[in-house]
């Protein structure tokens, strides 16, 4: 008897129970919308860890949230369940404790790293898994030329973009001229102005030789530009009276594979297809306040280039190769023509290759490359030596920063300098002081 009076007393503590409950659920579920918008709000004026822990408590009151909705649903009178949310709930804020602690690591790494990527020391034992602070472009106060501080590095922007910062002043006859052009590769972004390799390549030449090179890479140049380069500055166009007569006694051109590319060569990736636009705004969002976003974008993208749904670098290339091939070829052919017109020696060419590889498609391309320079009358520096002696080396300024380093740029400028000491036109500038 008394065990039946126990039940019905349980019976109706759960009837008054479930009256109160929706009643208390509702308002439970308003106060956690309240507070998830606030945090919301919130998460736009914080970065790093706060960041972190806000979006922390986001999870956790949306989990309660998720919760409080599903006592209300009547299914739940059917379900084997009481708390279905309760373990992936805590699964999920666990993890996103764990990252936030990974957060903290990943901006200690970054503001204690101070070194120069090209110049790393030896005792490093844990490589930068984010970009470090002091890497980061910024700008650089200039009195004349736009400048900014890209890998502890300033780069100068002069009025055509490229490097050298000052007018070039007038030829002297007993100094041989040398002017390199080509793109990134050859304004060297990423390294120190007197590590590109037409600085390393004048520190090598003066040894023995009265000699003085300028670089006028410009950073995305193509095959096109440098030949409308070449043009205005040195065969001095009517069109362009404002150019200025730089009178040089040879013409090197630094050829980066992508030259085959023009501005109008898309190279979408598989992003916005994967994700939408909605959550590719907020990946955008969320890797402008975090490093861990940035640090899994980075892996995540490697993987995607792995398996084809972004382009990598040769992958790009290859796209229509066949127009981008004739239209290279032109350029080359009337680049030389030009030069030649104006009563120099044939250019002087070299693929620059920073991440040499046997039997692959980029030394494929190379292979190519040089014999198209070399039908349009320009003489060329083999590079398979080169490929064969550092095939596998990637040597490139950083993960961030996939440039030539400054050794890729002491390899280019040893190259053009061995090939340069044994073309008779250099004996007349041999030093007589050596």
């Amino acid at each position: 008897m008394i065990k039946v009076n126990d039940e019905a007393n349980k019976r109706k503590v759960r009837v008054r129970s479930k009256k109160r409950r929706p009643r208390q659920f509702l308002l439970g579920m308003i106060i956690r919308t309240l507070l998830i918008a606030s945090a919301v709000i919130l998460l736009e004026l914080c970065e790093g860890v706060a960041a972190c822990l806000l979006l922390t408590i986001v999870v956790a009151l949306t989990v309660g949230l998720g919760t409080s909705a599903w006592e209300l649903l009547p299914i739940r009178r059917h379900s084997s369940g009481s708390r279905p949310f309760r373990k992936p709930g805590i699964f999920i804020i666990a993890l996103m404790l764990t990252l936030t602690v990974f957060e903290a690591f990943l901006q200690w790494q970054a503001a204690s790293i101070k070194w120069d990527p090209n110049h790393p020391p030896s005792d490093v034992m844990i490589p930068p898994l984010v970009l470090p602070k002091a890497w980061e472009a910024r700008p650089v106060d200039s009195r004349e030329d736009s400048a900014t501080m890209w890998h502890t590095h300033v780069h100068v922007y002069d009025v055509n973009q490229m490097r050298i910062g000052f007018q070039i002043p007038p030829r002297k006859k007993q100094v041989f001229r040398i002017l390199t052009y080509g793109d990134s590769f050859t304004y060297g972004y990423g390294v120190p102005e007197h590590e590109t390799y037409s600085a390393v390549l004048q520190t090598l030449l003066r040894k023995d030789y009265a000699v003085e090179v300028y670089n006028l890479g410009v950073y995305a140049y193509n095959s096109t530009d440098v030949l409308n380069e070449i043009r205005k500055l040195i065969v001095h166009d009517q069109s362009q009276p404002e150019a200025q007569l730089l009178d040089p006694d040879l013409i090197i051109y630094g050829v980066c594979l992508n030259d085959y590319d023009t501005k109008d060569d898309t190279k979408e990736s598989g992003d916005s297809f994967l994700l939408g636009d909605t959550l590719q705004h907020f990946k955008t969002w969320l890797a402008e306040r975090t490093y861990t976003a940035r640090f899994f974008d980075e892996r995540i993208g490697d993987a995607m280039i792995g398996v084809g749904l972004r382009y990598s670098f040769m992958s790009a290339i290859d796209v229509d190769f066949a127009r981008k091939k004739e239209r290279f070829t032109q350029d080359v052919i009337r680049m030389n023509q030009a030069v030649r017109d104006f009563g120099l020696p044939p250019i002087l060419a070299m693929v620059l290759m920073h991440e040499p590889k046997t039997d692959s498609r980029q030394h494929e391309l190379a292979t190519t490359t040089e014999q198209i320079l070399a039908d349009a009358g320009m003489t060329v520096v083999p590079t398979a030596a080169f490929v064969r002696k550092h095939s596998g080396r990637q040597m490139f300024v950083s993960r961030w920063e996939r440039h030539p380093n400054s050794e890729a740029h002491r390899l280019f400028a040893e190259q053009f300098a061995e090939t340069l000491q044994q073309m008779p036109l250099f004996d007349p500038y041999k030093r007589v002081d050596r």
